[in-house]
């Protein structure tokens, strides 16, 4: 008997590691543990030693550090240098919104760093304009860390993909990118997945639990409330403190592989209603986003000071 019992315990315990591997359920994230922005010029803060200015506007994601690696976006990699910062080039921008369900509650906010209306304690003579995707892709390469949109509605939030570069997965460099900046309350998670042009999942899906990724940084936000057209703020989301996460992902994560990436059109977030995001990234050397083909009838550039206006009107689409 006591032979029969080693041999059962020596036996089925690998077994019993395997099955709780295979359990689905949320997963530990793996978390950015530092950022470097062009706020103010430039801002960098970590984990380890949070920041102790707070931006109140708009800035740029220019570097993150993903399991000990500095990455920069690609927005000002001569700044970096100049700062003495030591970090491998990369490429990214966000990811084009395709389409976003759920109703709009008094929940949904659209929020903006506390001075981006021109205010301090309160709103701006003219409201933020009421329009969720750009908050999700404004900025230079759509890194504007600044903005968001806070609670966004259950449902879900989907992306183009066209292409993957087989040889990038699994290399350990991230391929994805999503923020988390207002504050998660509760053990809630979301859930990303690859899918086809029909909606069905590519591989397998990563359940991330944001309460679990440390904070790397604080920011001060107004939230205007997105279900009024114009935005309302009212207290108490009124210059209101609000901590930043990040993490990221290699393509491996997430299950795919030569055999199946051809069949990608989408990134897909399934929204559990405390989703908060400033932009959903990704690396240009992994992925593609493609090129939609479209008839234009007129395009036009005009100088305005600093600034180029464009001008266009499509046939097609």
């Amino acid at each position: 008997t006591t032979w029969l019992t080693a041999h059962f315990k020596t036996t089925l315990a690998p077994f019993a590691v395997v099955l709780i591997l295979l359990v689905p359920g949320p997963l530990m994230a793996q978390s950015v543990s530092g950022i470097v922005t062009d706020y103010r010029g430039y801002w960098k803060t970590t984990a380890g030693a949070p920041k102790p200015l707070r931006p109140t506007n708009n800035h740029n994601l220019l570097a993150f550090t993903f399991n000990g690696v500095q990455y920069s976006t690609g927005v000002d990699d001569e700044l970096l240098y100049r700062k003495g910062e030591t970090f491998t080039a990369a490429d990214f921008w966000c990811l084009p919104v395709g389409a976003l369900t759920g109703e709009i509650t008094p929940n949904t906010k659209i929020g903006v760093g506390a001075l981006f209306d021109g205010v301090s304690g309160g709103p701006g003579a003219t409201p933020p304009e009421n329009d969720m995707v750009r908050y999700l892709t404004d900025g230079i390469k759509g890194l504007n860390i600044g903005t968001c949109v806070a609670n966004l509605p259950i449902g879900s939030l989907n992306f183009f993909v066209h292409s993957i570069n087989a040889t990038e997965i699994g290399d350990g460099k991230p391929d994805i990118l999503v923020t988390q900046i207002p504050d998660p309350s509760g053990d809630y998670y979301d859930r990303y997945e690859f899918t086809d042009e029909r909606g069905n999942r590519i591989g397998n899906y990563k359940d991330i639990v944001f309460n679990t990724i440390p904070t790397i940084g604080n920011w001060v936000g107004d939230f205007y409330e997105a279900s009024q057209r114009p935005m309302t703020l009212v207290a108490p989301w009124i210059q209101t403190v609000r901590p930043i996460r990040l993490w990221a992902a290699d393509l491996s994560e997430f299950g795919l592989n030569s055999s199946n990436i051809h069949l990608i059109r989408n990134f897909k977030i399934n929204l559990s209603g405390r989703s908060d995001v400033a932009f959903v990234a990704y690396n240009k050397n992994g992925m593609g986003i493609g090129v939609l083909p479209v008839t234009l009838l007129n395009f036009d550039a005009v100088a305005r000071q600093s600034n180029v206006q464009w001008q266009w009107e499509s046939g097609t689409e």
